[in-house]
């Protein structure tokens, strides 16, 4: 009795487990910081994520320190552009 109780439990555990790895995607982030030269921060600046190859773009606005983030950016190479704000 007690074996077929570990069984189902041990059962149990290998489907949750099958079931969090299937969860799992295969996106990247991408954070950066708008800096001028004298390596101060720009805020409100606007953010392009490009990949032309997948027709790709996203844009976003750099926060009052001047960070930046996209996330879910699916594998590839990409251009990032800024434009001041």
């Amino acid at each position: 009795m007690n074996r077929r109780i570990l069984s189902s439990r041990m059962l149990l555990a290998a489907l949750l487990l099958a079931a969090t790895v299937r969860a799992q995607t295969f996106t990247g982030r991408i954070v950066g910081r708008i800096m001028d030269s004298q390596q101060t921060a720009i805020p409100n600046g606007g953010v392009t994520l490009r990949n032309p190859e997948r027709e790709f773009k996203r844009h976003t606005v750099a926060n009052a320190q001047g960070e930046y983030a996209f996330e879910l950016v699916p594998p590839g190479t990409y251009t990032v552009l800024i434009a001041r704000a």
